[in-house]
């Protein structure tokens, strides 16, 4: 039975979405739920990345410019590692407000989860499309998305529910076309306490894991088998020497068996076992039933009886 895994101190959540869907406004109404509603003390950090790309575009003058985006996201994915830093017991909440349209995007977040000891969830903020072109028109400054740019996102936009990636499949869909966002923001905290679960684990890791899980099972699994075998070997020596000499050569045997077993175990605690090493497991006590069989047999059975 698989052990239950411990909930992680800390949750990344993931909230993408096209422009003007309203992620910005669900993940400010959500961290103001969040400090209202818990009495433990429980943080929670809102990572808006347009405010990093909106920055280095006024120090770039007003011009875009593809190294000064990477850049900024760089700068916003460290926001995001501070804020996971910490050793005291409350539980920390990382908002990571951004478009992230493609698939690549939204895996990078849940490896940086990874990389903190986070769990992760992941939160899609929807809304009818002509909704979302008219909050965007009656935006001003850098917070309206030109036409073309929004134009392109929707163009390249990889919806999580069509993608092959676990991660995406779990995703949470909201749609904020009619609903206030106090209440989109009520419904994610909601699912976020139910899928708030342990750290996320790359997947190289779960795989060694596995690895090590699968040769500790083939270990105690010989080490069983090299215990009922070796059982089976002393029964049947005790069986063919002489009655009198019965309780002697069972001592004997047992005491060998110990030691061959307490080998096979020391060998078994830092590797698999392979054939060779089993047939070494096996043989060693052989050798010693059948120079015991030799010695002890009963009277009349291949060697004459010296008594």
């Amino acid at each position: 039975m698989q052990q239950k895994q411990e909930k992680a101190r800390i949750l990344v959540v993931s909230l993408c979405g096209l422009p003007a869907a309203g992620k910005s406004q669900v993940a400010a109404s959500l961290c103001d739920l969040i400090h209202a509603s818990t009495s433990c003390g429980m943080k929670c950090t809102h990572v808006r990345f347009d405010d990093y790309e909106h920055l280095a575009i006024a120090d770039a003058g007003g011009t875009f410019d593809p190294a000064n985006w990477h850049a900024a996201r760089q700068h916003a994915f460290a926001a995001v590692r501070e804020a996971a830093k910490g050793n005291d017991e409350h539980s920390v909440i990382i908002l990571v407000d951004d478009v992230l349209h493609l698939s690549g995007m939204r895996r990078h977040v849940l490896r940086v989860a990874e990389s903190v000891g986070a769990a992760h969830a992941q939160l899609c903020i929807t809304c009818d499309a002509s909704v979302r072109h008219d909050r965007n028109q009656k935006r001003s400054g850098l917070h309206r998305v030109p036409d073309e740019t929004l134009s392109r996102l929707e163009a390249s936009w990889e919806d999580p529910a069509t993608t092959t990636f676990a991660f995406d499949r779990k995703t949470v869909r909201l749609d904020t076309t009619e609903a206030q966002a106090d209440d989109v923001a009520a419904q994610a905290w909601s699912e976020l306490q139910s899928r708030w679960g342990g750290a996320a684990i790359h997947p190289d890791e779960l795989a060694r894991r596995r690895v090590l899980a699968g040769q500790a099972s083939n270990a105690k699994s010989f080490a069983h088998q090299a215990d009922v075998t070796t059982r089976a070997m002393l029964g049947a020596v005790v069986q063919r020497v002489d009655s009198r000499l019965r309780g002697e050569v069972a001592r004997h045997l047992n005491e060998a068996r110990r030691r061959v077993l307490e080998s096979a175990n020391r060998v078994y605690s830092v590797c698999c076992p392979d054939a060779d090493e089993a047939w070494a497991v096996a043989l060693s006590f052989a050798d010693e039933c059948d120079e015991q069989t030799k010695r002890r047999l009963q009277p009349g059975e291949g060697e004459p009886d010296t008594q």
